[in-house]
């Protein structure tokens, strides 16, 4: 029986998620788990955090881009195919909608990548110390270092 029958992975698309991901390939595979990969964006545009455009159009912008980037993913890592998983796209904040997904799907692990990790302890103030109790299950955090680069296949 799987320790993690579900594996959360929040995604940004950056160099750090890239290199994080195959990490999360390996628990999954370990597992036998399923595995649902989030990635979260706001409706906002300017760099001041203000809204100037049409939301629908910004809405349809991010989901199609993610679409491509989630294509992309399949095709680095035909290994997917091997493994139910998901891809979740939603609007909100990261650390809200990853806490949404874990009461919704029943998620046994969280994995964070650094730069996830990063934006939850810039924007809501968590430490290493206090980020796995916002999520009420295992947390994962995975340093970029730790995964050999040579194994990784750049995303985006």
């Amino acid at each position: 029986m799987a320790m993690f029958k579900r594996i959360i992975f929040p995604t940004d698309f950056s160099e750090s998620s890239a290199k994080a991901f195959s990490y999360v390939l390996d628990v999954v595979r370990s597992h036998q788990s399923e595995l649902i990969i989030l990635y979260t964006y706001r409706l906002i545009s300017g760099a001041d955090g203000r809204y100037y455009g049409n939301k629908i159009s910004i809405k349809r912008e991010r989901e199609e881009e993610a679409n491509k980037q989630f294509e992309q993913l399949k095709q680095c890592y035909p290994e997917l195919s091997d493994f139910e998983h998901h891809f979740l796209t939603e609007v909100g904040f990261v650390s809200d909608r990853i806490s949404l997904a874990v009461e919704r799907f029943n998620i046994d692990l969280v994995v964070l990548s650094e730069s996830i990790q990063q934006q939850l302890k810039e924007k809501w103030e968590m430490s290493d110390e206090n980020l796995p109790g916002r999520f009420h299950c295992p947390v994962l955090l995975v340093p970029s270092e730790v995964v050999n680069e040579q194994e990784t296949v750049k995303v985006g």
